[in-house]
């Protein structure tokens, strides 16, 4: 099972580049090799590999880095060994990566509480809805982490590592991180970097940081990895869902009644050429991506597609059943499964509405599984003949569907459900 935590730094920078490449400046320039990685690179994958080996090798020291043929030291040891270096609590390398990364996201906040004045706390506890609590006095950071714990939630440790972020950018960049639409940074966010980050949050020149360790290396390592734990806990939120298809088929049709998403419906096979992502106004961390088809004679086009493939939590395929499976339907989901192997795919039998009266469907859905392959189908008509006096079939169960996929890969389907949609 295709699950967000199996997912390799690169594969995470992957996704990060070929959606919010801005959101991940702050890490070149916090390991200053702008020079040397392009994150606007056609190859988002190539490009993510070279950023990843940079850190990797700014990890290690020279004398490693040279028996490991030059690799620099794995990425789970970089974050040990900035955890070890900020003294966290609980570091170990029995620990997963994302583990040790929120062990060193909670440290990093509770040492900088730690470093605030009277008035500095009072300030700050007041911007994240934790005035009038009985905390006492002297450091306490760590108790202040607890709270925030406690009162967001699952949601706490994204709420943690933005704050950070935003802290390390601005001390550290002179500028906000720009995270683009990844995020929508929220109100309580903003208060609470304010404080941070104005005149009297003194620390937050980077003070804190820059005093407690020793030499340049862990300068670039330690907010290089404090970023790359919030990219981390923002892309395990994010859900991407692909929609694909030959021309015609009813993939725009599928994604109004699935979705309420108003695309451009059209009878000329092949209209889509390009990547068309619309994020759900009901559940800002849900995209829906529809693709254009894999023999584009434009390269770039092809390899935006291959790069929207890699990083899709879920496929939904849509095939005319009316016309037939052909050749083009067939190449389709192989492509899909031998570019991105078992993520989650649904095929949809589409225009069932339109089967002359004598088609015999049982028929025509085994010839389906056996040109396409024993993946589950559903009947649809997303755009029913209106003369036919049919209603729209197929949308809700593909909207459950769909959830079932991502809970069974952990992702956070709440707000999905929630969203009254299907």
């Amino acid at each position: 099972m295709f699950t967000p935590n199996t997912l390799t730094e690169t594969d995470l920078l992957h996704r990060i580049l070929t959606f919010h490449p801005e959101s991940a400046e702050p890490l070149v320039k916090y390991l200053k090799i702008e020079k040397e990685v392009d994150l606007k690179a056609p190859d988002k994958h190539r490009a993510a590999e070279l950023l990843i080996s940079h850190a990797r090798k700014m990890g290690g020291h020279e004398l490693a880095n040279l028996c490991r043929k030059g690799e620099g030291i794995p990425y789970a040891e970089l974050v040990y060994d900035v955890g070890k270096k900020m003294k966290v609590p609980d570091i170990s390398k029995i620990n997963t990566v994302e583990g040790n990364e929120g062990l060193i996201l909670k440290k990093a906040l509770s040492d900088a509480v730690d470093k605030m004045s009277p008035e500095e706390r009072e300030k700050f506890l007041a911007s994240v809805g934790l005035e009038n609590r009985n905390i006492p006095v002297g450091p306490a950071g760590a108790i202040v982490v607890q709270m925030l714990l406690a009162q967001l939630g699952a949601g706490a440790l994204s709420y943690i590592a933005l704050l950070l972020t935003e802290m390390l950018s601005v001390a550290l960049l002179g500028r906000v991180a720009a995270w683009g639409a990844l995020v929508a940074v929220d109100g309580m966010v903003a208060n609470a970097a304010g404080v941070l980050l104005g005149p009297v949050g003194w620390f937050a020149t980077g003070a804190w940081l820059a005093n407690d360790l020793a030499g340049p290396a862990y300068r670039k390592t330690v907010p290089f990895v404090i970023h790359f734990a919030a990219l981390r806990q923002l892309v395990n939120q994010q859900i991407n869902l692909c929609v694909v298809g030959d021309g015609s088929t009813g993939k725009d049709s599928l994604m109004r009644q699935v979705f309420a998403i108003q695309g451009n419906v059209s009878p000329v096979a092949g209209a889509t050429s390009s990547v068309e992502s619309h994020q759900l106004k009901s559940s800002p961390m849900v995209w829906v991506h529809n693709l254009p088809g894999f023999n584009d004679p434009r390269a770039s086009v092809n390899q935006r597609t291959d790069d929207f493939l890699h990083v899709a939590d879920a496929f939904l395929v849509v095939v005319d059943l009316n016309r037939g499976i052909s050749d083009v339907d067939i190449q389709v989901v192989k492509h899909i499964t031998a570019t991105a192997p078992g993520k989650p795919l649904l095929i949809c039998l589409n225009k069932v509405d339109l089967l002359r009266p004598d088609a015999d469907i049982t028929e025509l859905e085994q010839v389906a599984k056996k040109r396409l392959g024993n993946y589950p189908m559903l009947k649809t008509a997303f755009d029913p003949d209106p003369r036919l006096g049919q209603a729209p079939l197929g949308a809700h169960d593909i909207f459950v569907w769909i959830c079932e996929q991502l809970e069974a890969s952990g992702k956070d389907v709440s707000q999905l459900k929630a969203s009254g949609l299907q």
